[in-house]
């Protein structure tokens, strides 16, 4: 588990790997995080590690983009 905290914005990142993500005593360390600083009017975010191929799901959302550049392209 990673946690950064940024004063400025008044945000905490909470960055969990997968195997983190799957147990309990990690569930109740977010509850403690979520309760200190919601006290501090911080927004918290949880990032947690997919289960899928990264370079799959990138390769599609460009691929994506790109065809929609070119509908709108096509429009004009």
């Amino acid at each position: 588990m990673e946690i950064i905290v940024d004063k400025d914005k008044k945000l905490v990142e909470v960055w969990l790997s997968r195997i983190e993500s799957a147990t309990p005593e990690t569930e109740a360390a977010l509850k403690l995080i979520y309760d200190e600083y919601s006290k501090m009017k911080f927004k918290t975010v949880v990032f947690r590690s997919g289960g899928g191929n990264l370079s799959d799901y990138v390769e599609a959302l460009v691929r994506n983009n790109r065809t929609k550049l070119a509908k709108k392209d096509l429009a004009q």
